[in-house]
């Protein structure tokens, strides 16, 4: 198993937990909890880092524990926020200040961690073999990630967050917490839950958190951009030029999928159920003519999908099938420019005779020659009357000036 170069954790607090004490439970306080966290052993050891953590019973965290935690100097050179990249004390005095109302107010408290890989970031050119960091990308990929989590989750203009990066473990990590000053969210009526505030996060809100915080710090649009002028520009728009009964290779194929296929070509379309018995003999004539025509752009479109796919498995760990769905992708999109093509290229006889199939040259031909030939016929009919029937005429005409 590839181990991923940077992990993404996000969780969220409720403010009015308690947590254990030597006297029972007990509600969490904020300013006994910045003293908790004051302690030498605290600062020595990261007992609340998520990444330890993620799969042990939740316990709520309060602001100013929070605040106080990201900013132990021992852990971190600095705390940043949107738009400040280095806090002063007077700015965290403030935002601890910030957090504890957001408390009162009854804010949940969301917490992210994104943790490095460390060879990852040598190899980005982001920490050096000395151990020193760059921080300036990392903080603006945070912003960036920050910025899409907040638009995804509908937050008010209340909402703050403050992060810090630590060192104090054997992964350079991020950490990054949010609160409303005063909350947007829903409060739950009923259930085990009932009278909190709903804060759970979307799975698709995380995904597009941790594409933004990844795509900042490695650009890939070269490649990426690449692959797509081959895909649009060398296969697909040449394949649309395609005149398809001149493709001797492959008209056998195509006549029999034009007999089989509906006759409603409203449900010509790749992707719709009835296509789905035609899809093998859609997939065997667009492969075909991609392999004749545009050989040398598929092949490095595969390679490229395929380097893709190996630096996607080394962001994000685990398996990653990126080429194989670009490539179905491409096919229908392909079955669908085949299909439409077919549309133009073998028009319907009669739509409303089914049966009737598709027009045939051959035998238009055959049907215009027999129509001209009876109207010819029929011209030739009629002048043959109106001779004799001149004929006729002058012969009556004759004899009449005989008899006179």
């Amino acid at each position: 198993m590839v181990k991923p170069a940077i992990v993404m954790m996000s969780k969220f607090k409720t403010p009015n937990a308690k947590q254990p004490s030597a006297s029972g439970w007990q509600v969490i306080n904020y300013d006994k909890y910045v003293n908790y966290m004051d302690r030498q052993d605290a600062k020595e050891i990261s007992e609340y880092d998520l990444e330890k953590h993620s799969n042990s019973r939740e316990t709520h965290w309060s602001g100013n524990k929070t605040l106080t935690y990201l900013g132990d100097p021992q852990k971190t050179n600095n705390t940043f926020t949107k738009g400040t990249p280095s806090l002063s004390m007077a700015d965290v005095e403030s935002m601890k200040d910030y957090f504890s109302r957001a408390q009162e107010n009854g804010s949940p408290l969301w917490q992210t961690v994104f943790s490095f890989d460390n060879a990852f970031l040598k190899q980005q050119g982001y920490l050096s073999e000395d151990g020193k960091l760059n921080d300036v990308p990392i903080k603006h990929a945070t912003e960036n990630a920050m910025t899409v989590f907040m638009e995804e989750m509908g937050f008010n203009d209340t909402a703050r967050w403050v992060g810090a990066i630590h060192y104090n473990t054997d992964n350079i990590h991020v950490h990054v917490a949010l609160v409303e000053a005063e909350s947007s969210r829903e409060i739950i009526e009923s259930g085990k839950y009932k009278g909190q505030r709903k804060a759970k996060a979307p799975k698709g809100t995380f995904k597009k958190t941790r594409s933004t915080f990844t795509n900042t710090l490695v650009d890939r649009s070269q490649e990426l951009t690449r692959a797509s002028n081959l895909a649009r520009n060398q296969i697909r728009e040449p394949f649309k030029q395609l005149k398809l009964k001149r493709q001797v290779s492959v008209r056998g194929q195509i006549k029999e999928l034009v007999r089989q296929l509906p006759d409603d070509r409203r449900l010509w379309r790749y992707n719709m159920n009835a296509m789905a018995p035609f899809r093998k003999q859609i997939d065997a004539i667009t492969e075909r003519l991609v392999d004749q025509k545009y050989a040398t752009a598929l092949s490095e479109l595969k390679l490229l999908y395929r380097q893709e796919e190996s630096f996607r498995k080394r962001l994000y760990g685990g398996t990653n099938n990126y080429a194989e769905k670009q490539l179905s992708t491409l096919k229908a999109s392909l079955g669908n420019v085949l299909l439409t093509n077919l549309k133009k290229e073998f028009p319907k006889y009669n739509p409303r005779e089914k049966g009737h199939g598709y027009y045939h040259p051959q035998k238009i031909l055959v049907k215009s020659k027999l129509i001209s030939d009876l109207k010819y016929s029929l011209r030739e009919t009629k002048q043959d009357f109106l001779n004799k029937e001149k004929h006729r005429q002058l012969e009556y005409q004759q004899g009449l000036d005989l008899s006179n």
